[in-house]
């Protein structure tokens, strides 16, 4: 017996007509999915990310903000867990691991509620590492259209240096995040003989 509307081989898969849950183990029917709110707040937290790091962190002489960042990248593998009533804590290390933060909807199927998104229906668990993607990806593409936007269009000189510092900034904030996805895609582990 599979909790969470879960099934297969090790509970590793939803039951058919639910999705797999985007911030949570759970699985929701697949009526509740296809939340599109997300992909817009998804671009939205990338392009002030990005221009934090380009304007704002480029003014800033403290070494705070390097500090904050390197403590909540750490959180996670200090804290065994965050349990679901931990929303505050688990929404500031989302934000320093480059995931969205508000993710926490309810579901009751079942009899059972799980709390989590599900941006996609069908969505699987492979899709979900996938989807851990997406934001560092979005800053990528962001990074490169302000780039173009303030060299060629507003034809701003000195932007390149404050470009690259922004960059490797991010692609450190990044690693983690990308790093984390990447090895869990290539941990296979076969269950059956």
């Amino acid at each position: 017996y599979c909790r969470g509307n879960r099934a297969g081989v090790l509970c590793g898969s939803c039951k058919a007509g639910y999705s797999q849950l985007y911030s949570s183990a759970g699985c929701a029917p697949d009526e509740t999915c296809g939340q599109t709110w997300y992909y817009p707040l998804a671009v939205i937290f990338a392009l002030v990310l990005a221009l934090y790091f380009l304007y704002w962190k480029a003014a800033s002489t403290s070494g705070m903000g390097g500090s904050l960042v390197n403590f909540y990248q750490i959180v996670p593998f200090v804290f065994v867990s965050v349990t679901e009533g931990d929303l505050w804590e688990q929404g500031i290390s989302d934000v320093f691991n480059l995931r969205v933060p508000f993710h926490r909807t309810g579901h009751s199927s079942g009899g059972e509620h799980v709390t989590g998104l599900c941006p996609i229906v069908g969505l699987s668990s492979v899709g979900k590492i996938v989807l851990h993607l997406f934001v560092p990806v979005l800053l990528a593409i962001a990074l490169t259209v302000l780039y173009i936007v303030e060299t060629r269009v507003l034809r701003r000189q000195g932007s390149r240096e404050r470009f690259a510092v922004a960059s490797l900034e991010l692609a450190m904030l990044a690693y983690v995040s990308v790093l984390e996805s990447t090895f869990s895609l290539l941990h296979c582990v076969p269950v059956k003989g």
